[in-house]
């Protein structure tokens, strides 16, 4: 709970920073493709992948004529199990093509109860591409991968596991 009172405080920083910049809203919708990945070196490793959704909210701040900062929140179901992410994207314009590069960190937050031995908060990198195509509607494919290990018990010596997340969908500027 510690830690989502520090991301919540860093994120309101954040924008409260930004309040004098031009903000646009977004929602966004798609399809979620996560990837649970474990490995335990006596025995190799194993992936699971499941199907799911996803759909949240986008604020856009421009900090330059090509480069905005990109914080989301966003609900992901999959197979039954919920996430809450929180990407903090920064979105690279590519000229006038209205193609962008995205990059940038995203934590994920697991909703449902989840065995001690491992955690509910994960961090991960994620990168992807936006398109424009019109001045509201928007595409979007990005994929985030877990940095930190899922497992944090110590029965098992050097087991790691991690979720990563592929998102694609539209999204749309109010």
């Amino acid at each position: 709970m510690k830690n989502v009172f520090k991301i919540t405080l860093l994120a309101l920083f954040v924008v409260g920073g930004l309040q004098a910049q031009e903000v646009r809203f977004a929602g966004t919708a798609g399809y979620t493709l996560a990837t649970a990945k474990i490995d335990i070196p006596e025995f190799g490793d194993e992936s699971e992948s499941e199907s799911g959704f996803y759909f949240g909210l986008v604020a856009e701040f421009d900090l330059t004529e090509s480069i905005e900062l990109r914080p989301e929140l966003t609900y992901v179901n999959v197979d039954d199990t919920s996430f809450l992410q929180v990407p903090i994207l920064a979105k690279f314009g590519i000229a006038e093509s209205g193609f962008s590069l995205l990059a940038g960190p995203t934590v994920t937050y697991t909703l449902e109860d989840v065995d001690d031995v491992f955690t509910r908060f994960n961090i991960a990198l994620g990168a992807g591409v936006s398109y424009d195509i019109t001045a509201n509607l928007f595409a979007e494919a990005r994929y985030a991968f877990q940095l930190n290990n899922y497992y944090t018990g110590d029965e098992v010596d050097d087991l790691t596991s991690r979720i990563n997340f592929l998102n694609i969908g539209l999204g749309y500027r109010f």
